[in-house]
């Protein structure tokens, strides 16, 4: 499962988990405190808050220091959080210390705030077990169509080359944004198959909205019942799925990617394994 829908958004499992976990982080680490001192809950739950900020930045300063080249020529990507792009072991040690100096002479509060990050940890594990017992790790064996209406088999088009499958819609217009970087990407990347999967749209949409603008290089596929959407667990659009050249899921992105990002992806995908 990759995205959560609530009425008519569908939104990422993950960022959407964090948040509620320091939530309710920060709720039950207020609480506990509460019954020793009624008046330090606010603090310890802002404790928290901080910390999590503390290891966001410190995670994220890691990643542009760790890769950045794929950053210099769009600067303005660094500051574009949505991409993912955390060193996790540098936010950990952040995290830890900030907390550890925020707290350093409230020893009382240790165990409410351990109580409060345990919960948090647990939601986020449990979102992510959840996100990882859902995903399509191979290419499903669908049948899908061409723009002409000729069947194509999903997972036997794709074997032997690594593979991008995105899926979007012609209402999407983060899609069509995306549609240039993906370009672009193939374009640098050869060796790696971009398909561009349309989700739940007729073939007269598909074609007419691809002939009033410049079509895409790669394949454009029809899965007319969004099956590939609804085995990713993914109503979001747009959803990009990485597959290695012998069909194993190495990543997932739900929502805009930027260039510097996508790159990163592409070319760890082309990394002989």
């Amino acid at each position: 499962m990759l995205s959560v829908s609530i009425g008519p958004l569908a939104l990422p499992l993950l960022p959407l988990a964090s948040l509620l976990a320091l939530v309710a982080g920060a709720w039950l680490a207020g609480r506990l405190v509460r019954r020793t001192d009624p008046q330090a809950g606010p603090r310890v739950g802002d404790a928290l808050w901080l910390a999590a900020l503390a290891a966001l930045l410190a995670g994220r300063l890691g990643h542009l220091l760790l890769h950045a080249s794929a950053y210099a020529a769009q600067p303005w990507a660094m500051l574009d959080v949505r991409d993912g792009g955390l060193h996790l072991p540098t936010a950990a040690v952040a995290g830890l210390a900030f907390l550890a100096w925020r707290l350093r002479r409230q020893r009382a509060w240790w165990r409410a705030a351990g109580g409060g990050a345990t919960l948090a940890l647990a939601i986020v594990g449990a979102a992510a077990l959840l996100a990882q017992r859902h995903a399509v790790h191979q290419p499903p064996d669908l049948m899908l169509s061409d723009l002409q209406g000729a069947p194509v088999a999903l997972r036997s088009s794709l074997q032997g080359r690594p593979a991008v499958l995105a899926l979007w819609a012609t209402w999407c217009g983060v899609c069509q944004r995306e549609l240039p970087l993906l370009q672009q990407a193939q374009q640098r990347w050869p060796q790696v198959q971009v398909v561009y999967v349309n989700q739940a749209e007729s073939p007269e949409v598909v074609r007419r909205h691809l002939s009033a603008q410049a079509a895409p290089a790669a394949p454009v596929w029809l899965d007319p019942q969004a099956q590939l959407g609804a085995l990713a667990g993914s109503r979001a659009l747009p959803t990009l799925l990485f597959y290695t050249a012998d069909g194993q899921l190495v990543d997932t992105h739900v929502g805009l990617l930027n260039g510097p990002a996508l790159a990163l992806r592409l070319q760890a995908l082309t990394v002989p394994r």
